[in-house]
């Protein structure tokens, strides 16, 4: 149904999303790259990583991804069904299940994208290098600054 519906779609927008996404980790946390541009980032990445340079953070945008598109897809069809429902005109009932879904979706795919923004492994003169998720996993990702 829905829900394996979202799954699916997810899956294969991370697949899409991955080369960007792994391009933009990498402008961010390494300066040979930002000056570059979204272009010649992904190619110095694919010269120097190969195919697999783009793909790597695939994981992490499924972590992100999943989540969001399953929540979304079913909670704006059970939303569009409830508020077709009621007294609002047919384009309302649609915008509200629409900003609906949008909200809870996002927060379904908040721990993702904390994950998503806050692990990258790229490779030095000095080995690999990763930034990794605070202690306590997910659950750290939601905790205040401090806490």
């Amino acid at each position: 149904g829905p829900l394996l519906a979202g799954l699916l779609a997810g899956a294969i927008a991370s697949l899409v999303v991955a080369p960007a996404e792994a391009t933009r980790i990498r402008q961010v946390s390494d300066p040979d790259y930002a000056g570059a541009g979204m272009l010649g980032a992904a190619g110095l990445l694919f010269r120097e990583e190969g195919p697999g340079g783009l793909f790597r953070g695939v994981p992490a945008t499924l972590a992100k991804q999943l989540p969001y598109t399953a929540a979304k897809q079913v909670s704006f069809d059970a939303l569009s069904e409830l508020f077709a429902a009621g007294p609002l005109p047919r384009w309302a009932s649609t915008a509200a299940a629409a900003a609906a879904a949008a909200a809870l979706s996002t927060l379904a795919s908040q721990p993702g994208d904390a994950l998503l923004s806050q692990v990258s492994c790229y490779s030095t003169e000095d080995g690999d290098l990763c930034v990794a998720p605070p202690p306590g996993g997910l659950a750290g990702l939601r905790a205040p600054p401090g806490a």
